[in-house]
């Protein structure tokens, strides 16, 4: 679990510790793929399964109600996290 460790740690640091005025988009970006590619290429098979577990969970509750009726940041949030299960159960399941 120490990759998800180093993750959450980065990020309340990115976040706690922002620029005044806060991130350039190309920072921002930059910080989103290299937790992209922590997400799928360097954490082990239980820490990857805890992180598709919590999205699935997050999906689960952001459905409850019609999507249709989500506030539009609550939509991208659902958006991304079926990305990253659907990205997950591919790099698992490579057919």
């Amino acid at each position: 679990m120490r990759n998800l460790a180093e993750i959450s740690l980065d990020l309340i640091c990115a976040l706690k510790f922002s620029p005044p005025g806060g991130y350039e988009v190309e920072d921002i970006a930059a910080m989103e793929n290299a937790c992209w590619q922590t997400i799928m290429h360097g954490l082990d098979p239980q820490e990857r399964s805890a992180v598709i577990d919590a999205a699935r969970s997050h999906i689960e509750e952001l459905t409850l109600d019609p999507v249709e009726t989500l506030p539009e940041y609550l939509r991208h949030k659902l958006d991304a996290l079926q990305e990253l299960v659907t990205v997950a159960e591919e790099c698992l399941d490579p057919e």
